[in-house]
This record gives structure tokens, C-alpha cells and sequence, in this order.
């Protein structure tokens, strides 16, 4: 995690973790998985800041506006809305797979859902 004033800055000091980590990878043999590393710059501007990271072997890492982590969707704004809304969206589905469960004729009992 890096903190600056501006996602560029940012994005300088990334790269040159980024190169370090990845020679220590190296010299211990380690593998990253690139697929799996994501970039987002947190800031409470209006707009959302966008940079790129290049990795040692020419890989481009893109920001991104929202990221899973843990679990949890992050928006670059840290209002957690993306996730609410999908975990409203989960909520509902599995309502709506017990009450068809429970409504059928071969369902399970009434009782059991206490």
C-alpha cells in the first residue's frame, strides 16, 4: 500500500516496489500469479484517478474502479455500494430458491425453516 497526493506519484513508487519484490521472487523462487494483481487509488475526488503500473517482466497493471479483496468489493471511494448491491443481489436469490423450496409439494417441511 503506497499513499501520495497523486495516483502518478503513486504509480512511481509502486513500480519500484513492484521491481524489488520481484527480484527477492526471483532470487527465492517464487511465482506471482499476474492475473491476479489489481490497482486501485483510493481518493475522495470527484473523479476517479486513472495510471497504469508496469511490472519488471512488461506486465501493465491498469487501475481499476472496483476491486474484490477479502471477500468485500472496494470502490475507489470506499463507499461500499458495489457490494452492498451484490450482496442485496445474493440475499434475494436465496430468498427467493427457499420460498420455492419451502412452497413445493416435495420441499421441505414448514418447521424446518425455524
Amino acid at each position: 500500500m503506497v499513499e501520495d497526493k497523486s495516483a502518478e506519484e503513486n504509480s512511481i513508487v509502486l513500480e519500484k516496489v513492484a521491481k524489488s519484490l520481484f527480484l527477492w521472487a526471483k532470487d527465492n523462487a517464487i511465482v506471482f500469479n499476474h492475473s491476479k494483481t489489481e490497482l486501485i487509488h483510493f481518493n475522495k475526488d470527484k473523479e476517479i484517478a486513472i495510471s497504469t503500473v508496469t511490472l519488471l517482466n512488461n506486465i501493465i497493471i491498469n487501475s481499476s474502479e472496483v476491486i474484490w479483496w477479502l471477500k468485500v468489493w472496494f470502490d475507489w471511494k470506499l463507499t461500499f455500494k458495489d457490494h452492498v448491491k451484490k450482496k442485496i443481489v445474493s440475499a434475494t436469490r436465496t430468498l427467493y430458491l427457499l420460498h420455492r423450496l419451502f412452497r413445493s409439494e416435495w420441499g421441505l417441511l414448514a418447521a424446518a425453516d425455524r
